[in-house]
């Protein structure tokens, strides 16, 4: 016998229980908590803007709807394949931020500076953060579904992707505050007190924990708000190739 109720992963639940609630009038409420049932229906999850129609301005507004207002943005995510683009581009925009911003600390720190020395750093700083971005990110999907196997949680891997994928603004905001922190400090470099100068490295270090408490507090918020999310049945003829595997 199955460990979960639902019999596959588009069974109508409650989202706030998990209780099966398909077949129930729509105009009543959950028979377990009392959700009313319209406020689990997949309908409801209209997308975030990206989701909507991707572009540059909707992922923009998708960064400060995320930002803003973590929670809505989880209510309104739909389940599905359309945050693989999001997941890429907020890993790449994080990546060159902080490669960029490795290379004018470099050059600030730098007596002399060849005109390859700035080009060859960057490259060196991408190649390796880009790939620790996305492992990290990895895995945080990966504990999200064996959190969700233990407790009973309909949270599979597409579901883990789309938390993620939004959670990975933290990664920009690592890279933005983390790297403005070490130019200015390499700017304002002083051989009066070296002590002094540690403090200051020490403190720019620090400011990369906000974005990473970001993230790790929003994939915990999509994994509590999200737990039990409805996605919508798709029509026969629409179902995606089987053969078909997506990381």
């Amino acid at each position: 016998m199955s460990a979960h109720p639902w019999t596959d992963e588009y069974t109508l639940l409650c989202e706030k229980c998990g209780y099966v609630i398909e077949g129930l009038d729509q105009s009543g409420n959950c028979p377990e908590c009392g959700k009313p049932i319209v406020e689990s229906l997949p309908e409801r999850r209209v997308g975030t803007p990206w989701q909507q129609e991707p572009g540059v301005g909707s992922l923009v507004r998708t960064w400060w709807m995320t930002l803003r207002h973590p929670l809505r943005t989880l209510d309104v995510m739909r389940v599905g394949h359309e945050s693989e683009g999001l997941l890429l581009f907020n890993i790449v925009t994080a990546t060159a931020y902080f490669s960029l911003g490795s290379v004018i600390t470099l050059v600030a720190l730098s007596t002399q500076t060849q005109f390859l020395q700035p080009i060859a750093f960057f490259l060196f700083a991408t190649v390796i953060t880009l790939p620790v971005l996305f492992m990290l990110t990895v895995i945080e999907m990966q504990g999200l579904r064996v959190i969700a196997r233990q407790r009973n949680f309909r949270i599979d891997h597409t579901l883990a992707r789309g938390i993620c994928s939004h959670a990975c603004l933290g990664w920009i905001i690592c890279s933005i505050l983390g790297s403005t922190s070490l130019m200015f400090v390499s700017a304002a470099k002083t051989t009066i007190n070296p002590r002094l100068d540690l403090t200051w490295w020490l403190l720019a270090m620090l400011t990369f924990v906000p974005g990473f408490l970001f993230f790790e507090t929003f994939a915990w918020l999509g994994l509590r708000r999200c737990k039990f999310a409805n996605r919508v049945r798709p029509h026969p003829s629409s179902q995606p190739d089987p053969s078909h595997r997506s990381w």
